[in-house]
């Protein structure tokens, strides 16, 4: 299913995340030490999975719409000619926690990871989409995770502070366990995630 050409991702992902559009606004030790992981990471090159199936879920429904939306990106351009192979997934740790039409309208793909299109175990990277009028309730996880706004302007909100509008090309940085919430407005969003650190479990609702 894989061939050579999936490999512009890394590269693409590598190109992006040492512009300053990738990280302004962002500094500090934590985040200084995700991103040092990613571009190690990268560096030393991933591997073409062999078993990594396409899956939809509900919220596809908005992706072509987020894509129309979204303004030129690198890493969206490399992503793009395989967007149907992707496997979009939801966290099982919400269930009983969220209310179901949160699945309906939420879901994630790993690209790259342990479970990713393309194979490493330092860090993970991928997409989050969001459908229109949804909230994505206070979460965390031990893992560090570096978002950058590709389409749609959601709010997002980090520990006890307000939520605010982050329109493209934003990027937030949450520490290890931090607890953030996104919730859209009209339009969907999709966002270029990245996790480094102990990513052995999936994030927990607060």
């Amino acid at each position: 299913m894989t061939n050579i050409n999936h490999l512009h991702i890394a590269d693409a992902l590598a190109r992006f995340y040492t512009s300053p559009e990738a990280f302004i606004g962002l500094s500090g030790q934590a985040f200084d030490a995700h991103k040092s992981t990613v571009l190690t990471a990268l560096d030393k090159g991933v591997s073409l999975a062999s078993d990594y199936q396409p899956a939809k879920a509900p919220v596809t429904r908005f992706l072509e719409a987020a894509l129309a939306d979204a303004p030129a990106h690198p890493v969206l351009n490399a992503i793009r000619p395989f967007i149907e192979e992707l496997h979009w997934q939801t966290n099982k740790n919400y269930h009983g926690h969220f209310e179901e039409r949160f699945f309906e309208n939420e879901a994630f793909s790993e690209i790259i990871g342990p479970k990713g299109m393309l194979q490493t175990d330092i860090f993970r990277a991928g997409l989050l989409l969001m459908g229109p009028e949804v909230d994505y309730p206070d979460h965390n996880h031990e893992a560090s995770e570096w978002y950058n706004v590709l389409s749609g302007t959601g709010l997002w909100r980090q520990g006890a502070g307000e939520f605010s509008q982050r329109p493209p090309p934003t990027a937030i940085f949450h520490s290890s366990w931090e607890v953030h919430a996104m919730r859209c407005q009209k339009t969907p969003v999709l966002a270029l995630w990245s996790w480094a650190g102990n990513m052995s479990s999936e994030a927990m609702p607060v």
